[in-house]
C-alpha cells in the first residue's frame, strides 16, 4: 500500500505522529491523481476498441477515482476526531494531576517524618523504606515531566512542578545515609566473613572510601538540618568505617594477583605468620584476629615485591602473546619456482622493543623466579632477530644474483662461481619451502642452524660477487 489510513490517536503523543501523516495527504492525492490522468488515455483506446474492462478491473478503477476524495474526507475527520480527543485527554490530565498532588502530599508527609527514624537496628528495614520513597519520587518526576510535555502540546500553561525537587532534596540525605549505612554493613559481613580467595580488595577499597565520605557529608548535612540524632548516627557509622579501614591496605596488597605460595612462606619467615590464603574456608576476619595489623610492615614488603614480581610476569606473558598469529609473508618469486620472504616494519619494530624489554628485565632486582624464562627469551629474540638479519641479506643477494647465473654464457665463463651460487640456490629453495609450510616468524627464526647456515650462504655469495666483478672489469677492458 502507498499510505497508511489515518486512524485517531490513542494519546496527546501519537497526536503529531498523525497530523505529521495527515500532511502528506494532498501531495499523495496529487500523485493517485496524475497517474489517473495517464491512464485516461489507454482506458479511452480500450473503449474505442470495444474493450471494455471486466468487472475486477472495473471495480478497482472506480476504487481508484473514488480513492483521493475518500481520503481527504477520511483525514478530515480524523483530524476533527483526534481535535475532541484532545480536549478529553487535557481533561484526563486534569483529574490525574488532582491523583498527582495527592500522591506528592502523601509522599511530603512521610519524608517530613524520617528524622524521627534514628534507631540503628532498624537499619535494613530503614533501607528499605528510603528505596520505596526513592522509587515513588522517580516516578512522580517522570509524571511531572511528562504532564509538562503534554501541556505543551495542549497549548496549556506549563504547571511548576518545583516542589517534587523540594522532595527530592528532603529525602536525598535520608537515602544516602540509610542506604550506604546498610551497604556499609552487609559489605563488612562480606569482606570479613566471606571466602579469602574471592575477596575483592580494590572494591571493597572503592566502597569503604565511598561510604565514609557520605557519612561525613550526611553528618554536615544533619546538623544543618538540626537533627542531632541521625547526625550521631553518621558519626557511629564513620567511626565503624575507621576502625575498619585501617585494614584495607593489607586486604590490597595481601590480594595482590601477583601473590604466590613463595611470597606466602616468605610471609611466614618473616612475619612468623602462617596464613592459609588458598584455603576456602579462610577469611579476611580470620587474618585479622591472626594479628596481621601487627605484622604490617614484613607483610606489605613482601607484598611489594609480589607486585614487582607480577610485573615482570605479566610482561612476559605479554610478549610472548604479542607473537601469536605473527607469521612471515611467504610469496612466489617470478617465475623461480620458489619464494621470497617479507615482514612487515611493525613487526619488525615489536621484535626491537622486545629484546630492549628483556634486556632491561635481566638488570631488575626482581627477576629470580624468572631469570631463566627471561634469559631463554631474550636470546630466542637475538636469535630471531640475527637469522631475519642474515637471512633478508642473503635473499638481497640472491635476487641480484639469480637472473645472472641464469644464462647459460655466464654459467660458461664463471663455472666455480657458478657452483658456488648453485649450491646456495639449492639451500635456498629447501628453507623457503620450510618457511613456507610454517611461516611463524618465532618458529621460522629462532634456529641456530640457520643462522650459521645463512652466516655462510653470505660469504659464499660475497666471493660470488666478487668473482662475478671481476669478471665484467676484464670483459668490460676487452
Amino acid at each position: 500500500m502507498l499510505f497508511r489510513s489515518v486512524t485517531p490517536a490513542e494519546d496527546p503523543e501519537s497526536v503529531k505522529d498523525v497530523r505529521d501523516h495527515a500532511d502528506t495527504i494532498p501531495l499523495t492525492v496529487n500523485q493517485q491523481k496524475v497517474v489517473l490522468d495517464e491512464a485516461y488515455p489507454y482506458l479511452d483506446a480500450l473503449e474505442a476498441m470495444r474493450r471494455p474492462l471486466d468487472d475486477a478491473l472495473g471495480k478497482l478503477l472506480a476504487a481508484a477515482q473514488f480513492f483521493p476524495r475518500q481520503l481527504e474526507d477520511s483525514a478530515k475527520l480524523v483530524e476533527e476526531q483526534n481535535a475532541e480527543l484532545m480536549l478529553k485527554f487535557q481533561e484526563d490530565q486534569a483529574a490525574e494531576q488532582d491523583d498527582f498532588w495527592s500522591a506528592a502530599k502523601n509522599l511530603e508527609t512521610t519524608v517530613s517524618e524520617l528524622g524521627g527514624f534514628t534507631d540503628m537496628d532498624e537499619c535494613a528495614g530503614n533501607a528499605g523504606r528510603v528505596e520505596e520513597l526513592q522509587k515513588e519520587l522517580k516516578e512522580l518526576q517522570a509524571k511531572a515531566d511528562l504532564y509538562n510535555s503534554r501541556e505543551g502540546m495542549f497549548g496549556a500553561k506549563q504547571t511548576d512542578y518545583g516542589s517534587i525537587k523540594k522532595i527530592a532534596d528532603s529525602l536525598d540525605p535520608f537515602y544516602q545515609f540509610w542506604t550506604y549505612a546498610q551497604g556499609w554493613r552487609d559489605g563488612m559481613d562480606r569482606w570479613r566473613d566471606g571466602s579469602f580467595t574471592e575477596l575483592d580488595a580494590e572494591a571493597m577499597d572503592r566502597d569503604v572510601t565511598a561510604a565514609f565520605k557520605v557519612m561525613f557529608k550526611m553528618g554536615k548535612s544533619f546538623n544543618q538540618r538540626q537533627l542531632p540524632d541521625c547526625a550521631k548516627n553518621c558519626d557511629a557509622i564513620r567511626a565503624e568505617i575507621e576502625a575498619f579501614r585501617v585494614y584495607v591496605p593489607l586486604a590490597l596488597a595481601m590480594r595482590s594477583p601477583g601473590m604466590r605460595d613463595r611470597h606466602w612462606e616468605k610471609i611466614e619467615a618473616d612475619a612468623g605468620l602462617l596464613i592459609p590464603a588458598t584455603d576456602p574456608e579462610f577469611t579476611f576476619g580470620a587474618a585479622i584476629e591472626m594479628g596481621v595489623k601487627t605484622k604490617e610492615d614484613a607483610i606489605v614488603a613482601v607484598c611489594d615485591v609480589a607486585g614487582k614480581e607480577y610485573g615482570i610476569e605479566t610482561a612476559l606473558e605479554k610478549m610472548h602473546r604479542e607473537w601469536d598469529g605473527i607469521v612471515l609473508e611467504v610469496k612466489e618469486y617470478k617465475e623461480t619456482g620458489t619464494y621470497v620472504i617479507r615482514i612487515e616494519d611493525e613487526h619488525a619494530q615489536m621484535l626491537d622493543d622486545q629484546i630492549v624489554m628483556t634486556q632491561a628485565m635481566s638488570f631488575s632486582p626482581f627477576k629470580a623466579p624468572f631469570a631463566d624464562e627471561i634469559a631463554t627469551w631474550e636470546a630466542t629474540l637475538r636469535m630471531t632477530s640475527d637469522v631475519l638479519e642474515e637471512w633478508l641479506e642473503v635473499q638481497r643477494s640472491w635476487q641480484y644474483l639469480e637472473p645472472i647465473f641464469g644464462s647459460d654464457d655466464i654459467m660458461e665463463q664463471l663455472p666455480l662461481e657458478g657452483k658456488r651460487f648453485g649450491a646456495v640456490d639449492r639451500q635456498w629453495r629447501k628453507t623457503l619451502v620450510i618457511a613456507e609450510e610454517d611461516p611463524g616468524v618465532i618458529a621460522a627464526c629462532n634456529k641456530k642452524e640457520l643462522l650459521e647456515l645463512f652466516r655462510e650462504s653470505n660469504r659464499v655469495l660475497d666471493g660470488v660477487q666478487k668473482g662475478l666483478a671481476e669478471y665484467l672489469d676484464r670483459k668490460s677492458v676487452v
